[in-house]
């Protein structure tokens, strides 16, 4: 069985917080300052974009429950963690895309803090094996 235990650190500075609300009766998108139907409104998803080591686009895309992160990569990969739950994804590896399940165990969101705290293992397929467990704090301004 291969274990590693990884404490991740991301740092993430940025000017603006782009903030949607979604609602999903409808599908209407509407910005966080409008007005109409707010009534109806369901969840509000929040994007954050910040450029990694390797000169790629890196955005986050969240809300309360839910995380998906997205690497504008080549091939583009795509990571999905659910509070409390499990997701498959693909991980774009050099022996080509490899299938994990992320389950996560803590998932926290504090738009006053501008924080995103997020705890998770990466589980083959099957959820047999921990191929890895991490911890990852992603922080804003």
């Amino acid at each position: 069985r291969i274990f590693w235990e990884l404490s991740i650190t991301i740092v993430v500075w940025f000017n603006t917080l782009y903030s949607y609300w979604v609602n999903t009766k409808k599908g209407v998108f509407l910005q966080e300052n409008d007005k109409k139907e707010t009534r109806n409104v369901y969840k509000a998803y929040h994007y954050l974009r910040f450029e990694n080591e390797e000169n790629e686009n890196v955005v986050l895309k969240f809300q309360d429950e839910e995380l998906v992160m997205t690497r504008f990569s080549t091939p583009k990969s795509l990571m999905r963690f659910i509070k409390g739950g499990e997701a498959l994804i693909g991980i774009p590896t050099p022996v080509g895309i490899q299938q994990f399940i992320t389950k996560t165990s803590h998932y926290q969101v504090d738009l006053k803090k501008q924080t995103l705290e997020l705890h998770y293992q990466l589980r083959t397929p099957d959820g047999g094996r921990t191929f890895a467990d991490y911890q990852m704090e992603i922080s804003w301004r």
